[in-house]
């Protein structure tokens, strides 16, 4: 008596197991690493709005903005109050995901005075913003323009 083959082997299906495991694992890394990048994108391009928001606001009101980093993750936005001599916080940012300032100065700022030119303390501030895999360094002009350069990893 002859059985008829129908279905699949046992060494078939194994074989579609481990290749199936082989592709979701290589996507889910290049996923991983995509979100990582849209992390970093998106810290910048808020960072960079928010300094054009500092400046904005420093010459429609005539007083002074700035933007501080507070530790690695957060960073503020503040006008200074005339009549108290005192900086009052006006927004609070922080980070997204695992990015983070990673400069040597985490707690520098950059300041619009009423005119809207820019004043970073320390003078020579550099901003490095990191994930886990990427680092961009950012540069900040007079007026408040930015320049973002890519680190390579090692």
């Amino acid at each position: 008596m002859r059985f008829k083959k129908s279905g699949f082997s046992l060494i078939e299906l194994i074989m579609v197991l481990g290749i199936t495991a082989v592709l979701i694992g290589v996507v889910g890394f290049n996923f991983a690493k995509q979100r990582q990048k849209g992390n970093l994108t998106k810290a910048i391009q808020t960072f960079a709005q928010d300094i054009k928001l500092s400046r904005s606001k420093a010459l429609s009101q005539s007083t002074s903005w700035r933007i501080k980093s507070v530790n690695p993750n957060v960073y503020i936005l503040e006008e200074w109050d005339d009549n108290n001599n005192t900086w009052t916080i006006k927004h609070r940012r922080s980070l997204p995901g695992s990015t983070r300032f990673a400069s040597e100065t985490v707690s520098g700022s950059i300041t619009f005075d009423s005119r809207g030119f820019a004043n970073t303390d320390p003078p020579e501030l550099e901003l490095i913003i990191r994930t886990n895999e990427q680092s961009q360094r950012i540069y900040t002009s007079m007026t408040g323009n930015l320049l973002t350069m890519d680190i390579e990893s090692n």
